[in-house]
């Protein structure tokens, strides 16, 4: 039978320290921090690691990123994307070595394989920037090329038509830098930026006609453009617009044809140059 103090019961108290044992009875007492001189630093010791905090790189949480070359085709040497929703679907089209390339990622979560556009539409060289919008069941595209804008459509069906220039449609803006396209109704807006900076304005109905270029400076007054983004929210367009003296604008386009005043985007922490924006419409 094992003694009481040789219980492993953890409420019975702990055995006595025989008397005739010092290094036992020493054993037992209490472990005490040897107290520091006076005047004598403490050493040093290796800070302890921090994680590091977020600065706007990487995925947020709730993001899903899914890279394309993998998932669809490496195209390789990826200068632009456009991108636009019609129905439960996403049109991808990217410029790659100065093609164009168009992929259909459908409402299962798969992607179909980047498909050449200058296959279906003709040849089109020194396109510089690409622009698509939905309209309808049809993804309408709009590049530039040598300063020049020309627009073509994919429809429903999935044949693209030719390439055709705006201007002989639209009238002459001059060379343009920077283009916005985004459906309104059953209408598409575009807005150009020239290389003057001005702002230009047109509208493609339904039924394939255009709407003359109007210059914006009613709405925008005498500001000098960098580029132009657009999107539509609530059945009207938004517009972003940066400028020359590092301003990013917003304004919007109604449903009823009028024009809202715009407004400064405030962007606290962004001290560098703003050279481009990005918006989109939300559920």
């Amino acid at each position: 039978m094992r003694p009481w103090w040789r219980s492993c019961c953890p409420r019975r108290p702990s055995p006595p320290v025989p008397a005739s044992c010092p290094r036992l009875r020493r054993s037992w007492r209490p472990r005490r921090r040897p107290r520091r001189p006076a005047g004598q630093r403490r050493p040093w010791r290796r800070p302890r690691r921090r994680r590091p905090r977020r600065c706007g790189r990487g995925p947020r949480p709730g993001w899903l990123r899914s890279d394309l070359n993998t998932a669809v085709t490496d195209l390789g040497g990826i200068t632009q994307i456009a991108v636009s929703s019609i129905g439960a679907d996403l049109h991808v089209v990217a410029l790659a070595d100065g093609k164009l390339f168009h992929s259909v990622r459908g409402a299962d979560g798969n992607w179909t394989g980047f498909g050449p556009v200058f296959s279906a539409t003709g040849p089109l060289d020194g396109i510089t920037a690409v622009a698509a919008a939905g309209s309808g069941p049809d993804l309408q595209l709009a590049v530039i090329a040598n300063g020049g804008i020309y627009h073509t459509a994919r429809y429903a069906n999935g044949d693209w038509g030719t390439w055709g220039p705006v201007d002989q449609a639209a009238g002459a803006v001059g060379p343009v830098t920077s283009l916005a396209m985004s459906r309104q109704g059953s209408d598409m807006n575009l807005v150009v930026v020239t290389n003057t900076g001005a702002l230009q304005h047109t509208v493609r109905h339904q039924d394939a006609s255009w709407q003359p270029f109007s210059q914006l400076t009613g709405v925008f007054g005498q500001t000098t453009a960098t580029s132009v983004s657009s999107a539509p929210v609530d059945g009207d367009t938004q517009i972003a617009v940066t400028t020359t003296d590092n301003r990013v604008l917003l304004v919007t386009r109604r449903a009823d044809t009028t024009w809202s005043t715009p407004q400064p985007v405030d962007l606290p922490g962004l001290t560098c140059n703003h050279t481009g924006t990005a918006i989109t419409g939300t559920l």
